[in-house]
C-alpha cells in the first residue's frame, strides 16, 4: 500500500509510524463490541462488525478522524452459556479501554469510544 493510499484509508492501524505521527491531533474512533450469540442467523461478532462498520463511516465523512482496532471482545457473561460467546471480565474490559485511551491521548489524539453492546455500557460508564 503506497503513502498516498494510506492516507486515503480511516484506519490507525495502517498507517505508518510517521503517518500516524503526522496525524496528530485527530479523533480517534474506538469501536467496542463484543464476540456473542446473535440467535441462529447473525455472526457471533454481529456487535462488533457494527460499530466497526459505523466508526468507518462515520470517519470516512469527516476530515480529521481515524479509526481505531476494535476492542472486539466485551462483557458477555450474559451469553456464556451459548455457543461462540467469550467474554472478559469486567475489571479487565475497563483497563483495556482505559489503556487503549490513554494511549491515544499520550500520543496526541482524541478518542471517541463507539460502543456496539449493551452489556458494555456499564463498564465503558467506569472506564470512562
Amino acid at each position: 500500500m503506497s503513502s498516498e493510499e494510506q492516507l486515503g484509508d480511516v484506519r490507525l492501524s495502517i498507517l505508518t509510524s510517521p503517518l500516524a505521527g503526522a496525524a496528530r491531533g485527530a479523533t480517534v474512533l474506538v469501536p467496542t463490541g463484543s464476540v456473542e450469540q446473535h440467535g441462529p442467523h447473525l455472526p457471533v461478532g454481529t456487535d462488533t462488525l457494527i460499530a466497526s462498520a459505523i466508526a468507518r463511516e462515520v470517519a470516512s465523512n469527516l476530515d480529521g478522524v481515524l479509526v481505531a482496532e476494535p476492542v472486539a471482545y466485551g462483557c458477555s457473561w450474559h451469553h456464556t452459556g451459548l455457543a461462540g460467546t467469550l467474554t472478559l471480565r469486567v475489571t479487565t474490559f475497563i483497563a483495556v479501554v482505559v489503556d487503549v485511551c490513554r494511549s491515544l491521548c499520550d500520543q496526541g489524539f482524541t478518542p471517541i469510544l463507539l460502543n456496539g453492546h449493551g452489556g458494555n455500557r456499564a463498564a465503558l460508564d467506569v472506564a470512562l
